[in-house]
């Protein structure tokens, strides 16, 4: 490393990184499925095994990508989680009735917007054409709204607050 200046930080990677070969990804598996039973797998202890194989401190996400590691790493979770008891749910094809009670108002309610937009398209179409029917041109119907200012709005009625 060389010296950059009395307060500078020091470069963070020496050289170049390395790249993670395919039979690099393929050992690094082989050694994951070889570890002990016993042993509980994670990622620090996958990146350790890879900086005590290769010299080389791959990260979490970089190992991760490769399907071989990640299918190797899922692996031993699953026969760990099955060995501490945990009860791996599978999907079963009985359907709960809460959440099939749950799809049916919710078809329900999409059955009841789409007639109120059913409504909506036929009040449109009702409008314009009363509009064109007396004498608008589709230009006019066309333009944008003028904005709102408070002098075209009806002016409030203010109570008396004289007290007379």
């Amino acid at each position: 490393m060389t010296e950059r200046g009395r307060n500078a930080k020091p470069a963070r990677y020496s050289r170049a990184h390395t790249r993670l070969s395919d039979q690099q990804a393929a050992f690094i598996a082989h050694l994951v499925d070889e570890l002990p039973p016993g042993m509980t797998v994670t990622w620090n202890k996958i990146v350790q095994l890879g900086l005590r194989h290769f010299q080389v401190a791959w990260t979490r996400q970089t190992l991760e990508k490769r399907t071989a590691i990640k299918e190797a790493y899922l692996r031993r979770v699953g026969v760990s989680a099955a060995a501490n008891g945990a009860v791996i749910r599978k999907c079963s094809g009985v359907a709960d009735p809460a959440d099939d009670r749950r799809v049916q108002n919710l078809r329900a309610e999409n059955d009841k917007l789409r007639a109120v937009l059913r409504e909506y398209d036929c009040r449109l179409v009702r409008y314009v054409a009363n509009a064109l029917a007396h004498g608008l041109t589709e230009a006019q119907l066309d333009a944008p709204l003028r904005p709102m200012t408070p002098s075209s709005v009806e002016p409030r009625l203010r109570k008396n607050t004289t007290g007379v």
